[in-house]
């Protein structure tokens, strides 16, 4: 007998029924074959929750926007794709088809399964951690930029205040108590904060890859020993006396 699409219960087997009922009541019934199918619909969504998860957390970890991932996707590949079309997936809004999701990962350098492992697996904490990884990275050099940024004022303070310390000594010969406590609290709250912004300076210097951020910290360096060297006040010395002369002039 030829089956149909729907298996239809012979009359007879249910008497009185029609065949149209014995079938809904048939496809009603629970049975082995339809919980089956509901577990793998279960595990479907939840790879695909995983999936969309992933995909979000790796592409602002990798710095790329969701315009960024469309243009990819259409250039590159010749996907339809829009930014809304990546925030619908995101949200959950849009099914992720096979070959789209296959693609999504590679652009985000990982494997699909990668991409819809379950949580507590080795796959699942591999990328975790790497997501964690990316993320801290971002953060030390965006402090490490700051910090740099912010060290070169200290420089400055210190310089401008060296400067002034030396006009008095050199009119007083010994300084006042409470004037040279005050000046060693200084030194120790700047070597305090040196030592500190060149820690995190060292953090940023081992997970950086911007040449910019290594060349900023290397200028930070060589400033710092120019300024600590004989040159730098005899430098500055001569920039007095120029300033003074024109002044004169």
């Amino acid at each position: 007998m030829e089956l149909t699409p729907w298996v239809v219960l012979p009359a007879k087997l249910m008497p009185g029924v029609s065949d149209q009922d014995q079938i809904h009541r048939f496809s009603d019934s629970p049975t082995t074959s339809g919980q089956e199918t509901a577990h793998t619909d279960s595990s479907a969504g939840v790879w695909e929750s995983n999936f969309r998860e992933r995909m979000h957390r790796m592409r602002e970890a990798q710095g790329m926007t969701q315009t960024d991932l469309a243009r990819v996707l259409k250039n590159k590949h010749g996907l339809p794709f829009h930014q809304q079309t990546i925030q619908r997936i995101e949200t959950g809004e849009r099914p992720i088809r096979l070959n789209e999701a296959n693609l999504i990962a590679q652009i985000l350098n990982l494997e699909l399964s990668e991409m819809i492992a379950d949580v507590g697996t080795s796959k699942a904490a591999r990328l975790a951690l790497q997501i964690a990884g990316d993320q801290l990275a971002d953060r030390v050099r965006e402090i490490a930029a700051h910090v740099s940024n912010r060290m070169g004022a200290a420089y400055e303070i210190r310089r401008e205040l060296h400067a002034a310390w030396a006009k008095y000594e050199h009119n007083h010969h010994a300084a006042d108590q409470d004037l040279a406590d005050g000046m060693d609290r200084f030194e120790r709250r700047y070597e305090a904060a040196r030592t500190a912004g060149q820690a995190i300076m060292e953090v940023a210097r081992h997970d950086q890859t911007d040449d910019e951020l290594q060349a900023e910290y290397e200028a930070d360096q060589l400033s710092e020993q120019f300024w600590a060297s004989p040159d730098a006040e005899e430098c500055m010395a001569e920039a007095e006396g120029y300033m003074a002369s024109g002044e004169e002039a």
